[in-house]
């Protein structure tokens, strides 16, 4: 690659080097045409491509970036051109300052289920654009996926990897691309498709939540053989998120879940966080919104707990009233064994057990008794309360 200072296609001066990897080398750059920084990355070739296999890499190498170019989404990294230098393919594309997924996993780091969930979610979303638009990523990785200013996500690289036909590519038997994130049905030789995408995508959370790859090996043959055959540890430390890795990292693609459900699901862990401290709320405020204001209580302020009870106590549910009929009677919780009393008035018939006048209830002072009633056992007309039984005095036994 041209060293910094080099114009690229008479447009773009290369700044600095911000990246480099099996694919290519990525330069900073300033589109002089245009006024804006871009990013320039020159793809890997290998040199013993004859001349027709090197016609064929480059238009392949447009055609996705073409296809590439159709995404337009804040998740995904636009491309802007495509050009040659030295023989070289570059793509063009849009700068974005950041870091990437795969630094912040450096030497076994881990992210919490909600962070992962979080940076699921924009990689998700970059997907359902690129797969509406026809397009396969077909190299997601922590190293693709870039993590940039104000939370922003962004994926990178569509289609580059099947461009340059690296991805499962064999160089004195090193496999150049992403062995730890390719899917069972590539392994296996099959045609890509949407779903392996998203076997990706489960493997890139696999390692944000766990630290590792799911099925990383001592070699890469040993590698894609774990992921064609082995089964899969289940996640330890994704929390929420476990079920959801565990089905996109199923061997089948039919077994999978859709972009749509994946987007779905991953909005649940981090809608769960933010929302703990909201979901229970606090003693006081509990207790507030179950009190009741007792008549003549003071309207200012919030109603008091029992730790700041007022002098006058709230008044208790009475006894059913013998003078007047009240329809409702608050019910009393504390009570044990408290006879419910209905919402409804009562029937006129005092024959009914719950009538106030039911038999054995005294009569109110000044009240009549219903006709067709007796007076209860041991009271007076016009009395309230028992009347006193005569005391008799023992019967003497004659001699």
């Amino acid at each position: 690659m041209s060293d910094e200072g080099h114009l690229i296609a008479g447009r773009y001066r290369l700044v600095e080097k911000i990246g480099r990897g099996g694919m290519g080398t990525v330069w900073r750059a300033e589109d002089e045409l245009l006024g804006r920084q871009v990013a320039v990355k020159q793809l890997y070739v290998s040199p013993h491509l004859a001349e027709d296999e090197l016609t064929t890499l480059h238009e392949r190498t447009r055609r996705e970036a073409r296809s590439a170019a159709r995404i337009t989404h804040p998740n995904v990294v636009v491309v802007h051109d495509v050009v040659d230098h030295y023989g070289l393919p570059c793509i063009v594309m849009e700068y974005v300052p950041s870091t990437t997924l795969a630094d912040l996993l450096k030497n076994g780091a881990r992210v919490a289920p909600d962070e992962a969930a979080r940076i699921g979610r924009g990689m998700i979303a970059a997907l359902r654009a690129a797969h509406a638009a026809g397009v396969l990523h077909r190299d997601v990785k922590p190293g693709n996926v870039l993590l940039g200013p104000e939370g922003r996500v962004v994926l990178t690289d569509f289609g580059i990897a099947m461009a340059t036909g690296t991805s499962t590519l064999t160089k004195t038997g090193e496999v150049v691309g992403s062995i730890d994130y390719i899917a069972p049905e590539r392994v296996r030789g099959r045609k890509p498709g949407p779903a392996s995408d998203l076997w990706a995508l489960g493997a890139t959370l696999y390692q944000a939540v766990e630290g590792r790859p799911p099925f990383r090996k001592a070699t890469a043959i040993e590698t894609g053989y774990a992921i064609a055959v082995d089964p899969l540890d289940p996640p330890q430390q994704a929390g929420a998120l476990g079920p959801l890795i565990e089905r996109l990292l199923a061997k089948e693609p039919e077994l999978r879940p859709s972009a749509e459900e994946t987007e779905r699901a991953l909005r649940l862990p981090a809608a769960e966080a933010e929302t703990t401290s909201l979901s229970t709320p606090p003693l006081d405020a509990t207790m507030n919104l179950s009190t009741r204001r007792e008549p003549g209580a003071a309207t200012g302020g919030t109603t008091s707990t029992t730790s700041n009870a007022s002098p006058n106590p709230p008044t208790t549910s009475t006894p059913y009233s013998h003078t007047a009929h009240t329809p409702s009677t608050p019910h009393t919780p504390s009570a044990p064994n408290a006879q419910h009393t209905p919402s409804t008035p009562y029937p006129s018939d005092p024959r009914l057990p719950h009538h106030p006048r039911a038999r054995g209830t005294p009569r109110a002072p000044g009240t009549r008794r219903a006709p067709g009633t007796r007076r209860a056992p041991g009271t007076s007309p016009g009395s309230s309360t028992p009347r006193p039984r005569p005391r008799r005095s023992p019967r003497r036994r004659r001699p």
